[in-house]
């Protein structure tokens, strides 16, 4: 379980702070990172509003888009623009966009970068259910970039 928060100031200097809990699950995977160097999956905006504001303040990450609209209505994927394009549309294999799309718990995302994955849900998740479902999700994610790496 973890907590970002954020501290900010009012015009009089008072000071606020918003918590913004997570339930993470961290995984290194070295041998993905000599393939990956960066990559960034997340729960789509649901208006879409800000996508090109999100686009401009994220520097070095493109936007990808795949040709799934299931995967393309649920997830923004974001690569590092040295990325190896061509590998990671293998990545995304049919089988592997179905598992996407249709088992992790809902607002599931997840990043890989520095050879390890970080899969996370927003906020605490304290049932041991909910916490093995998302421990599972994420090992499988683990299982799925480890065995693209190795074909």
């Amino acid at each position: 379980l973890w907590t970002y928060t954020e501290v900010t100031h009012d015009s009089k200097g008072n000071r606020q702070e918003t918590d913004y809990p997570f339930t993470i699950v961290v995984i290194p995977l070295d041998e993905v990172a000599e393939r990956l160097t960066e990559m960034v999956v997340e729960e789509k905006d649901s208006f879409g509003i800000f996508n090109k504001l999100e686009d401009a303040m994220r520097g070095d990450l493109d936007r990808l888009t795949l040709e799934s609209q299931a995967l393309d209505d649920r997830f923004e994927i974001f690569l590092k623009n040295d990325a190896d394009q061509n590998w990671v549309r293998q990545l995304f294999s049919p089988s592997f966009i179905v598992w996407l799309t249709e088992h992790p718990t809902k607002d599931f995302a997840f990043e890989f970068g520095s050879g390890k994955l970080v899969a996370y849900i927003p906020k605490h998740r304290e049932s041991a259910d909910q916490f093995d479902k998302h421990i599972a999700d994420s090992c499988e994610l683990a299982r799925k970039l480890q065995a693209e790496v190795k074909e």
